[in-house]
Parts: structure tokens; C-alpha cells; sequence
């Protein structure tokens, strides 16, 4: 789309919402303060209102990225946040990069959604603190309201569906849904999916499940009985997830 008829569209929208532009003012004046004051993006990214950015010198963003309204980024003293080029988060996404946070190229994360690689040793009384990275490849589709639990890898052009809890490795080309999220069906770069055959892949990086796995697990209160699981506190039997 050429500058004249974005203009030429920008334009029109005012005409027929004023306030619109108090609006775009509000969204110059945040892009100008983390592109040109903290100085933690490239050329071409846009920022929304109400957007915060902690520990900003931990936190490196890519060229031509969109963050929409209420994101929350905080790196931590000793963590990082880095995110790739033509990155979109949507509004209210939040990320705590304590233990190393990596986002690819190309990733679009939807509303709501939790990226957290903070984790707590349940066996510990005062419930210690721990961090553990997390890695979200390139091209990947993350929906609405998905948390994303530190230690794991989604690969490169996964997609993970709205609601879902990852606590383990996603595959590439994938998509993953549910609580905890699991894979249902292959997908290939011309968009067409098959039904998933059989367990997740056992290679590295898409290991099957280790110790911090497990960890996850009973952080989100998942209790497993043979090859299936329950919540913790159903009956066995009941509301079982193949």
C-alpha cells in the first residue's frame, strides 16, 4: 500500500472519529519513547497504549515489529527478552524473561496470553524461585489466553490453540491444544494438516518429557494414572484425556 492512500485512510478515519486522533498521538508519543529513549527496538516497530517495558536494558526487539495495547515485558535483573523481526504481540500478552526468553521472526502471540519461565520447587517449604528458558521459534501462531511455562521449545511454524497450557516441547509444524497442551495434528508450510500419528517426536530438541516436565505438570495440578490424565482431585475415570 503506497504512503498516499495510507495517508489518504488515515485521513477518513479521523472524519469520521475525532478522537481517533488523540489516539494515534498516544501511540507516537510510546513508539518514540522505546524506539528513541530506551532504545530497545528497531526501525518500523509500532507501540499501543499503556505498554511497559522492565528492565528495558535486557530487552532486545527486531525491526517492523507490532505491539498492540497493555503488553507487559519484564526482563529481570540477569534475565533477557529477545524478539525477532516482523514480531505481533496483541493486547494484554505478558512475558517475564527471568530465565531467558527467545521469540522468533514472524511469531504472532494472540491476547492474554502468559510467557513465563518463572517456576517454583514445590518440595521446597518456602517455595524456591527458579528459571528456566523458554524458546518460541519462527512463524509460530500462538492463540488467545495461552500460558506458556518456562523450559520448553515451540518450534518453528507451530500453532498453539486458544486457552492451552504448554508444559512440554511442541514440535515444528504442529498444532497443539488443550490443558496441557498436546499435539493433534501435523501441519506442513502449505498449510494443509494431518491427524498427528502416534506420541510426539522422542528426538531432541523435542524430547519426551523430563524431570522439569513433570515439575510443570504437578505445578499445574496434573496427576497421571497409566497413560492418561486427570486433574488433580477428579476421580480416576472421570474426565480422562487420551
Amino acid at each position: 500500500m503506497s504512503w498516499n492512500k495510507r495517508i489518504t485512510e488515515a485521513l477518513a478515519d479521523l472524519r469520521r472519529d475525532p478522537l481517533e486522533a488523540f489516539r494515534l498521538a498516544r501511540i507516537a508519543l510510546a513508539t518514540f519513547r522505546f524506539r528513541y529513549v530506551l532504545r530497545v527496538a528497531g526501525p518500523g516497530c509500532v507501540f499501543g497504549t499503556g505498554t511497559r517495558i522492565i528492565n528495558a536494558s535486557n530487552v532486545r526487539i527486531g525491526r517492523d515489529c507490532l505491539f498492540q495495547d497493555s503488553i507487559y515485558v519484564r526482563a529481570g535483573i540477569r534475565g533477557r527478552v529477545a524478539i525477532g523481526d516482523r514480531v505481533a504481540l496483541n493486547s494484554f500478552v505478558q512475558i517475564y524473561g527471568h530465565g531467558g526468553v527467545d521469540i522468533g521472526d514472524e511469531t504472532q502471540i494472540g491476547p492474554g496470553t502468559i510467557v513465563t519461565t518463572t517456576g517454583h520447587d514445590y518440595n521446597d517449604r518456602n517455595l524456591e524461585a527458579s528459571f528456566t528458558p523458554i524458546v518460541i521459534g519462527k512463524r509460530v501462531w500462538i492463540g488467545a489466553n495461552v500460558t506458556v511455562i518456562g523450559g520448553v521449545t515451540i518450534g518453528d511454524g507451530a500453532v498453539i490453540g486458544a486457552g492451552a497450557v504448554v508444559i512440554r516441547d511442541i514440535p515444528p509444524h504442529t498444532l497443539a491444544v488443550g490443558v496441557p497442551a498436546r499435539v493433534v495434528r501435523e501441519l506442513d508450510p502449505s498449510g494443509r494438516g494431518r491427524p498427528a500419528r502416534g506420541p510426539q517426536p522422542p528426538n531432541r530438541p523435542f524430547a519426551a518429557r523430563s524431570a522439569l516436565c513433570t515439575r510443570n505438570e504437578a505445578a499445574a495440578g496434573i496427576v497421571h494414572d497409566g497413560d492418561a490424565s486427570r486433574s488433580e482431585g477428579t476421580p480416576v475415570g472421570e474426565r480422562r484425556t487420551p
